[in-house]
């Protein structure tokens, strides 16, 4: 019978140079004559080697082991087969002696095969990190892949030692893209779950004309602390209607999670086939949402009523002949700059206004009203009276009679419009708190419009003036013109308003006027009464759920109306409601819920000025799978906080 195998702490006992390694050892059949073994290492759950052996199968199994080694050198020694000679051999040898030396001095140690897969797993960490954090900061900023083959990738793999093997454009696209992509949705999905949202939904064609479909999720985020918009989905569609639209938000909410009972609302244009696909949504899904209309889309539609008149066609086209003027004209903008030094005029051109957009016409009406005595003098010059864009001009402007009602014109363009610019402004930012649209809409626009815009006293007086130097026949047409301008406006947004602003969200009765109750500092002019809100309460809060719930509501919302007016009025109202969390849990998140309902469509219109940069003609061929990835990653931003934190 032979000697009885040492365990591994006796060979420790017997050299002290040695240690022991735990490991597990996992084998398992890939085929009948194949036997796979996978060494893992325990302490860092690290594959260290996998090795195939031909032979007989082998039932397949996991087991531990010890195994010792030289803690200097970091050679292993098997156990099962008699270590004792290589143990004494390896003691004695010189490489040894020198690694311990090195050790005790403080020098490196001889690497392992653990050692070295660690590294090289540290190392393809970095390595894929640099690539995927390199395609991050390209989506972000809106620059496509392709220019990593260029002096961009250049660059990063020169300066950048993570990023030396940087991958060619099409292995970026067609994997590490998709990569990143997913890690943005799961970052989504996890800040949306189980929040109030609001859809955002607006169509508008693309570079070819097909109609593209953007999808955006509004709601409170808990980790920013403020209103966050997202946009989940850009879809390139083959028609749109009503049915159309409610398969592809179907679709959506499906992809991210949401259930139908977590949507307040959704909001849009005022197109009949979105208005057909809410309500059917409504009867079919959920029963309590509302349907929110683009106020701002609105404004578009009546002040274009009144640019139709015929009276102001003839201004809309001096004014845009007035900013085309001086494109691609060195010699007219030079002669121009200096009329401007000689009458101490700022050194400006008017600009050139996009047509469909009312407040780009009003810009380049108040740079004429700013520049109108030097563009006279400019037209009259004797050596521009060749130039044909000067006599187009010369021949609209006609005797100086004519051009005192055409400046008298633009100045009533620049009195009308500038209180309603101040609120598309408003709209436009998509900060207008919910409670604040009932004030806009119903006090300040209609108030302007039905009492103010076509009283003729509220012109400027450098109009009166100018008007009363005309003849009587003509002050008599200019003042007519001024009141069919105004009258426009009124009739085109009252026909507007009772068709497309529904009572349920604009109305008196509506959700955004009883919004106002959560202004802390302005509740006592609300009714008191908590029965006069629960159809606001309603949108985010079911009331089917238990009465223990639906009381503790009622009791937060009572105590909130006898709570003292916060002193510091600067505090935002969101702010307040965060504040007041502790005190109030559920009517604070519920508040947060209904005051982060946007005031429109507004966001969806800014997506699809970020999507334009996105499909340009360099990149008409892009696929919808990438252009969907694109257009999200680039409005949406750093949203996981790669590269800073928000």
């Amino acid at each position: 019978m032979g000697k009885k195998r040492r365990a591994p702490t006796e060979w420790l006992a017997i050299y002290p140079d040695l240690i022991i390694i735990k490991k597990k050892r996992i084998e398992r059949n890939s085929m009948p004559s194949k036997t796979i073994t996978t060494v893992i290492d325990c302490e860092t759950d690290i594959q260290i080697a996998e090795v195939s052996v031909v032979g007989e199968s082998v039932v397949s199994q996991e087991r531990d082991e010890e195994v010792i080694a030289c803690k200097y050198c970091r050679t292993e020694f098997d156990l099962t087969r008699k270590p004792s000679d290589r143990i004494k051999e390896h003691m004695s040898c010189k490489s040894h002696e020198k690694m311990k030396n090195k050790s005790t001095s403080g020098g490196p140690l001889q690497p392992t095969l653990m050692d070295i897969e660690v590294r090289r797993k540290a190392k393809h960490s970095k390595f894929e990190g640099a690539t995927y954090d390199f395609i991050r900061a390209l989506c972000y900023d809106g620059i496509p892949l392709v220019k990593s083959d260029g002096f961009l990738g250049e660059y990063a793999r020169k300066y950048c030692p993570s990023a030396r093997k940087l991958p060619h454009s099409d292995e970026l696209v067609k994997k590490h893209l998709k990569e990143v992509f997913e890690s943005h949705k799961n970052s989504i999905i996890s800040r949306i779950m189980d929040k109030n949202l609001t859809v955002i939904m607006d169509e508008s064609p693309d570079i070819f004309s097909r109609p593209a479909v953007n999808t955006l999720f509004a709601f409170y985020d808990n980790n920013t602390k403020s209103k966050a918009v997202l946009l989940v989905d850009c879809n390139i569609e083959k028609r749109c209607n009503s049915v159309s639209m409610a398969v592809l938000l179907n679709r959506v909410l499906s992809d991210y999670g949401v259930h139908w009972k977590n949507i307040i609302g959704i909001a849009s244009d005022s197109a009949e086939y979105m208005n057909k696909m809410f309500s059917d949504l409504c009867i079919s899904e959920n029963n309590r949402m509302i349907h929110i209309n683009d106020s701002a889309h609105l404004l578009h539609i009546i002040v274009d009523n009144a640019f139709k008149i015929e009276s102001f066609k003839e201004i809309v086209n001096i004014l845009d002949k007035l900013g085309k003027l001086f494109k691609n004209s060195n010699k007219i903008r030079d002669i121009f700059f200096d009329i401007c030094d000689d009458n101490n005029s700022p050194q400006k051109i008017p600009k050139v206004f996009i047509t469909s957009r009312w407040f780009s016409i009003l810009r380049t009406a108040n740079d004429v009203q700013e520049l109108w005595p030097c563009l006279i003098l400019l037209l009259n010059r004797k050596d521009l009276q060749k130039n044909k864009k000067v006599q187009k001009l010369l021949n609209l402007f006609g005797d100086s009679e004519h051009q005192k009602i055409i400046f008298a014109k633009v100045i009533f363009i620049t009195d009308v419009l500038k209180p309603l610019e101040i609120m598309q402004k408003c709209f436009e930012t998509g900060n207008v708190v919910s409670h604040q649209m009932y004030n806009i809409i119903n006090v300040k626009l209609i108030s302007y419009l039905e009492n103010n815009c076509k009283n003729y006293e509220n012109i400027s007086d450098k109009a009166k003036v100018l008007v009363s130097t005309l003849s009587h026949e003509n002050s008599k047409l200019v003042k007519e013109s001024f009141k069919n301008f105004c009258d426009a406006m009124i009739s085109k947004w009252n026909d507007t308003k009772s068709r497309n602003l529904s009572n349920n969200v604009f109305g008196d009765d509506g959700i955004f006027h009883k919004c106002m109750i959560l202004n802390p500092y302005e509740k006592r002019l609300q009714n008191q009464t908590y029965f006069e809100y629960q159809n606001m309460f309603n949108i985010v809060h079911d009331f089917d759920l238990s009465e223990e719930s639906n009381t503790q509501l009622e009791n937060e919302f009572n105590d909130y109306l006898t709570e003292e007016i916060p002193q510091n009025k600067n505090i935002p109202i969101l702010d307040y409601w965060i504040s007041v969390e502790h005190k109030y849990p559920l009517l604070s998140g519920y508040a947060k819920d209904l005051l982060c309902i946007p005031s429109g469509s507004i966001d969806a219109e800014r997506s699809f000025s970020m999507f334009r940069n996105i499909q340009t003609d360099r990149r008409s061929m892009i696929s919808n799978i990438h252009l969907n990835m694109y257009s999200i990653l680039y409005f949406n931003g750093d949203i996981e906080g790669y590269f800073h934190n928000k």
